[in-house]
């Protein structure tokens, strides 16, 4: 179906200009579905929490209030202008709001020097990736797998999963797609190479889409690498809580405390 060229006589939603005030209200907005619709503390909220949050406002309080609004401005002739205005508006609102938000401003800000406009994006995401591990310092003592990443952003310390989710953030707020991967470690490596880092438990890294040649590649923060032979995928998603390996609910009576160790090792040829 062929595009309608836009009627200059219709009223573009796109070409509104985002201000401070205009985000702090959308911010505000997002706080709010946030704490009474998605039942998350800003403090405590993960990335898909604020995603899911940022999403039901659109949905909700934006959108709906938009369309209501500009029905009737669109003849029969803009409709397809119509639904082709709504998507980028959608898009638009969807980055602002996630840009601005108080979880990636920090890191993004941190993360701007390493990422350069006119670098490609294996060598922006690798100078991020040395970047995280030569900042952070690993510590299995310094955050839980519920921790925020604003936290662990803050502590400059934290484990695979801390180190993946900061550059995720980072990268996304740069507009470069990444993802949550899930996987292990081989325990003993090779003759002549030293054991990585997070190999005697699940580990994770981020996924990073570099283009339709190369299609998603891993890098490995906590071991400043990218993933090779001895990383082992399980699953990928947007964060921890996607793909984490153990997931339920446990009703009762006591306490509990569970320690998991994890050995890989390859299989005779």
């Amino acid at each position: 179906m062929p595009t309608a060229p836009l009627d200059p006589a219709l009223p573009d939603p796109i070409a509104a200009p985002v201000t401070p005030e205009s985000i702090a209200a959308t911010d505000a907005l997002i706080i709010d579905i946030l704490r009474h619709r998605v039942g998350k503390d800003e403090r405590a909220a993960k990335p898909h929490d604020w995603f899911t949050a940022t999403v039901l406002t659109i949905r909700d309080r934006i959108i709906d209030r938009w369309m209501e609004s500009t029905r009737e401005t669109y003849a029969s002739g803009g409709k397809r202008v119509y639904y082709l205005s709504l998507e980028f508006l959608i898009g638009r609102l969807l980055r602002d709001a996630l840009s601005n938000m108080g979880l990636t401003r920090e890191i993004a800000a941190w993360a701007a020097p390493h990422l350069a406009p006119d670098a490609s994006v294996i060598a922006a995401a690798s100078s991020l990736m040395h970047a995280v591990h030569d900042e952070f310092t690993y510590d299995s003592k310094a955050t839980k797998a519920d921790t925020p990443p604003l936290e662990a952003f803050r502590a400059k310390r934290g484990v695979c999963q801390d180190f993946a989710h900061v550059m995720i953030i980072a990268l996304r707020h740069a507009g470069i797609p990444a993802a949550y991967v899930s996987g292990y470690l081989r325990t003993n490596p090779p003759p002549g190479k030293a054991r990585l880092v997070g190999a005697d438990a699940t580990h994770a890294w981020a996924n990073v889409w570099c283009g339709a040649g190369l299609g998603w590649v891993g890098f490995d923060p906590t071991n400043a690498m990218l993933a090779g032979n001895d990383h082992i995928f399980t699953a990928m998603g947007r964060d921890f809580s996607d793909v984490s390996p153990l997931d339920g609910v446990f009703i009762g009576g006591g306490g509990q405390r569970m320690k998991v160790s994890v050995e890989v090792t390859p299989l005779d040829s």
